[in-house]
């Protein structure tokens, strides 16, 4: 059944699957024949994102595990790597393996990509994986896999002294009983065993150890039906990998790591591609989403000084939906100094663009460091952070240090957001004339003694019409009205309930004028820079529009339509 909007707008394909149905690989199905009975049309893969369960009720389990779990808000996610384990001769021999140099390489670059160290040969034994298994929230294992015994392969322990040929073979062996004594809390267990020139798995082997993962607690499980050259497993897993760390489910990583591979020319055939699958639920590894949460309310822990920040990211942002909505694909980048000169001493900017997409690089070759924009907006981020910003830029400072000061009060945030949702919903609500648009709302005493929250009211117009033992009254005055109330509204969910932040401003006369009039402002004020390595940029393979390029045209600017000299160095206009 398809529950769900998947990747890229593709609806979510939910596939009940047991017993040798878990070996068909659906994404290289065709949904269509022709009237020659010739496969014709997309892949299913490029139809719908697939998800695997073996059951209604583990799936629902699962999804009712994963709300309970929560999404990683931080940068600091535990990790498991694991790659290329180092078996004595005679168990190679025993099992029909080889050594796994490519899944060594691998491993190292999943683990550079998730910022951890992998464990590598005879570090991934048995005892160190089975320490490290039950605090991971991601695991990837590079390794083999034994289908007929049901069973990961594993290197010896480094203590082991007894004589090779007296090893006892479930020593090496991560069984599915092994796995079901453990409590797991992975999001996503990846099971890379497809290096190998092993047999493809089996029917029996791959219920039972997706199955055990699952009912030791891992929410998610990514593996292949059969071995994929290990270049196109390295192009898949880290355009994978990418797509999560960016904040992408792993339905739509996977379906978008998948493509990837389709349109590299040496690996275009399904075989390098079409064999994996996810069994699970459909999870994050990280909220980016929260993530830019996190960075608003921390630039306005300085709400005097945050308004500067606020406009120069809001232009980023608003440049970047312009090139992707015009097909830009060129990449372009500016200089992460000429933002801080403009933002000044407050923090979350570089927080905030990262969480949206932007790429922050180190100096190299001769480059300073550089701010990469994005070229496309995964989940809507760019557009909801838009909204976000120009909401908070439309209240004024008075209202913004009120909110500062909820920031640190966060466990009444729901609550406020309540009331201001009241009072927005009565407005639409309520057919009102002229001379009776004044709404009258109670809010708990507690409520009111919290720091910011008479402050923000009484900014907003409310007057304080009754004072009770339990709550207080107020009414909307002669200086409330309804955009600025809205502003709030969307203001606080994206501070604190950034899920349910809107993704536009819903007033047709909300558009955040102040931002886009200071800074045209602020550049008039602004004395011309000389182009200089330092202070001006290249944008390599554009048509010599800046990374600072106002959209709004009337500037006067380039804005990717009028052609100019590809060469030509564009000063920061701040």
């Amino acid at each position: 059944a398809s529950h769900s909007k998947g990747c890229s707008g593709r609806k979510e394909l939910l596939l009940v699957l047991e017993q040798d149905l878990l070996l068909v690989p659906f994404s290289m199905l065709h949904p269509k024949i022709d009237n020659d009975c010739l496969l014709s049309g997309e892949y299913l893969s490029e139809k719908f994102s697939l998800l695997v369960t073996p059951s209604l009720m583990k799936f629902k389990e699962n999804q009712r595990a994963q709300k309970k779990a929560g999404v990683n808000e931080s940068s600091n996610m535990t990790t498991l790597v694991v790659g290329n384990p180092l078996l004595p001769n005679y168990l190679n021999e025993q099992l029909s393996l080889n050594e796994l140099p490519h899944t060594e390489q691998e491993a190292s670059m999943v683990a550079e990509m998730l910022q951890t160290k992998p464990l590598i040969k005879a570090q991934a034994n048995k005892q160190n994986i089975l320490e490290q298994l039950v605090k991971a929230e991601c695991i990837h294992l590079a390794t083999h896999v034994s289908w007929e015994l049901s069973a990961i392969i594993l290197s010896p322990d480094e203590n082991e002294t007894a004589p090779e040929s007296d090893m006892n073979i479930s020593e090496v062996l991560l069984t599915t009983e092994d796995l079901l004594s453990l409590k797991l809390s992975a999001r996503l267990v990846v099971l890379s065993w497809s290096h190998a020139r092993d047999d493809w798995a089996t029917s029996k082997g791959l219920y039972d150890l997706t199955n055990g993962l699952l009912v030791a607690g891992a929410q998610c499980i990514l593996v292949s039906l059969w071995p994929v050259p290990s270049t196109a497993a390295k192009i898949l897993l880290r355009a994978f990998y990418s797509a999560l760390l960016q904040g992408s489910r792993v339905c739509r990583a996977l379906c978008d790591a998948m493509q990837t591979v389709q349109h590299t020319k040496h690996f275009s055939h399904p075989s390098n591609w079409a064999g994996y699958f996810l069994i699970g639920s459909d999870v994050r590894l990280s909220s980016k989403v929260a993530l830019m949460g996190q960075a608003l309310c921390e630039l306005l822990k300085t709400p005097d000084r945050c308004r500067d920040a606020l406009r120069v990211t809001l232009h980023l942002v608003e440049k970047s939906l312009q090139r992707i909505h015009r097909g830009q694909k060129n990449a372009m980048y500016t200089t992460q100094k000429s933002i801080e000169n403009k933002v000044g001493d407050v923090t979350g900017w570089k927080e905030l663009l990262q969480s949206v997409g932007f790429r922050f690089e180190p100096a190299a070759n001769g480059i300073p460091s550089s701010v990469f924009f994005p070229q496309s907006d995964p989940e809507d981020r760019l557009t909801q952070c838009s909204a976000s910003l120009q909401a908070l830029l439309g209240l004024n400072s008075t209202t913004l240090s009120a909110i500062s000061k909820l920031i640190l009060t966060s466990d009444v945030t729901d609550d406020i957001i309540v009331v201001i949702r009241h009072v927005v919903e009565q407005f639409n609500n309520k057919l009102l004339s002229e001379n009776e648009q004044s709404v009258e709302m109670p809010v708990n005493m507690k409520l009111w003694h919290t720091p910011g929250c008479h402050e923000l009211l009484a900014s907003l117009g409310f007057d304080l019409i009754e004072v009770g033992i339990n709550e207080v009254t107020l009414r909307t005055g002669k200086q409330a009205n309804k955009r600025s109330i809205q502003f709030v509204l969307q203001a606080l969910l994206a501070l604190f309930d950034i899920q349910e932040a809107p993704k536009s401003l819903s007033l047709c006369s909300s558009s955040s004028l102040e931002s886009v009039i200071t800074v045209e402002d602020d550049r008039q004020n602004d004395s011309p820079l000389k182009p200089t390595s330092t202070n001006a940029l290249r944008v390599s393979g554009s048509n010599g529009s800046g990374a600072f390029t106002s959209y709004v045209r009337k500037r006067g600017e380039p804005d990717g339509r009028t052609a100019s000299d590809a060469s030509t160095q564009i000063t920061k206009f701040f």
